[in-house]
């Protein structure tokens, strides 16, 4: 209510305009997904993001992802994610670690409390055992290694998102 109510003199004057956009296919709550589901000719469309201050990984991420038939939303600005992920709502995050200005631990953290991001799957870019440990406390979901291979991102995508399709309620699908 106070963003709705915050946003009205800027619609009002014409500054923010809203429109109609249409929703993502739903899946059909009779056919579990297994890992075939999800190529790019029958993948629902999930959003995927990516949070790296290195514009190659996040070119990367994109080609792949994109190739596969999901959506794809790639974020270099470390202080930006937040704002972003709150308002395109992915359904999976890869995460960098080492960033500046906003580690990727401090976003992992943050995330966490929000009530949205509690159960989205968060996967943290990194090859460090140490780093693994801090972001398991932290509450990352799983982790990948750099540099980034397209097997690898496919088979942790359907591991994540198979079981989010499969532990949805039927009314929430």
């Amino acid at each position: 209510m106070e963003v709705t109510s915050s946003l009205l003199p800027y619609i009002q004057s014409g500054v923010v305009e809203l429109t109609d956009t249409t929703d993502v296919p739903i899946l059909s709550a009779t056919t579990p997904p297994d890992s075939s589901s999800l190529d790019a000719t029958s993948s629902p469309q999930f959003l995927i993001a990516c949070i790296d201050d290195s514009r190659l990984v996040c070119q990367t991420m994109e080609k792949i992802l994109t190739q596969s038939g999901y959506q794809f939303v790639a974020i270099d600005d470390p202080l930006r994610a937040l704002a972003t992920l709150l308002s395109r709502k992915p359904d999976l995050i890869f995460l960098d670690l080492v960033m500046p200005n906003l580690n990727g631990y401090e976003i992992c953290a943050r995330l966490r409390k929000i009530p949205t991001f509690s159960d989205t799957p968060i996967v943290i870019l990194t090859s460090n055992i140490i780093d693994r440990v801090r972001a398991t406390v932290v509450g990352c979901s799983d982790y990948l290694s750099k540099p980034i291979k397209s097997e690898s991102v496919l088979s942790v995508i359907s591991k994540h998102l198979s079981c989010a399709i499969a532990t949805q309620p039927e009314s929430a699908i």
